[in-house]
């Protein structure tokens, strides 16, 4: 549990917003194909399809924004494959204001939650 929140915690603090830039909330989720960068530029969050791949599978990533080819260093979904990114939202939830990712999945059109961040309070 303790990785799960260390992991988190680095994530917020690689990614927290520079006043007036974009982030996610309740009321604004990152749709599709938007990403965010991280303060320093240094890294970038968001939907990728495997390099060389074209099978139409998306994760939630994180990756080196400026080294040449993708370098991505985290996945959210590995498990639970987004089978496209023009419907997927990465949202806080209204219930429990958990980070979730939804989309269609291969073994659903419609939109599914497959990952969260699942941290209780």
């Amino acid at each position: 549990m303790s990785l799960i929140i260390a992991t988190f915690a680095a994530l917020a603090l690689c990614f927290a917003p520079a006043p007036g830039a974009a982030a996610i909330s309740a009321r604004r989720p990152l749709r599709g194909s938007d990403t965010l960068v991280s303060a320093q530029g240094k890294f970038e969050l968001g939907l990728f399809s495997p390099a060389g791949s074209s099978d139409g599978r998306f994760y939630l990533g994180v990756w080196y924004k400026n080294i040449p080819g993708q370098t991505v260093v985290w996945v959210g979904n590995r498990a639970s494959p987004l089978s496209g990114v023009a419907s997927a939202q990465l949202r806080v939830s209204a219930n429990d204001g958990n980070l979730e990712l939804v989309g269609p999945t291969a073994a659903s059109a419609s939109l599914v939650v497959v990952w969260s961040s699942n941290l209780s309070s």
